[in-house]
Parts: C-alpha cells; sequence; structure tokens
C-alpha cells in the first residue's frame, strides 16, 4: 500500500505548528493584559490555516480527477499536441 502524504496535509500540519510556536511566544500579550490581540491573531491563524487547508485540497481533487479521466479515456485533445 503506497500511501503518500499530500501536501494539503503537510502544509497546514506545519503552519499550525508555526501558530504553536506563536502562541506560546505571545504568551506575554497574554500576560500582559493584551487578550484581544493575542486571540483574534491565534483565530486569525487558525481561520487562514484552514482556507489554505480548503483550497490545497480543492486543488488536488481536481488534478486527481484530471488523471482518473486520462487514465480511463485517454488524454484530453489540447493535451495531445504538448511535448
Amino acid at each position: 500500500m503506497n500511501k503518500r502524504l499530500r501536501f494539503s496535509i503537510i502544509l497546514p500540519v506545519l503552519l499550525l505548528a508555526f501558530l504553536a510556536v506563536m502562541a506560546y511566544v505571545g504568551l506575554d500579550l497574554l500576560r500582559a493584559g493584551h487578550s484581544l490581540r493575542y486571540y483574534s491573531t491565534l483565530a486569525g491563524g487558525l481561520v487562514l490555516i484552514a482556507l489554505i487547508y480548503w483550497r490545497l485540497r480543492k486543488k488536488e481533487m481536481a488534478a486527481r480527477a484530471k488523471t482518473d479521466d486520462e487514465a480511463q479515456y485517454g488524454p484530453y485533445p489540447q493535451d495531445m499536441g504538448k511535448k
């Protein structure tokens, strides 16, 4: 079974790790009483990571659908002239 990690999984995991480090480093903001800034930064980061994940997943699904179609029906006519 050849399972490889997809880019839509690797990049969000790396970004989540970065966000965790950023949250730890930013604890001084929370201790200083800037809780709104601290939590809004973390929430914004989570929203951006989720959007990146969904966009990459959609892109990978489209690429997989194209290769599945080519495997079933052959290459598309516009791809025939390309080398």
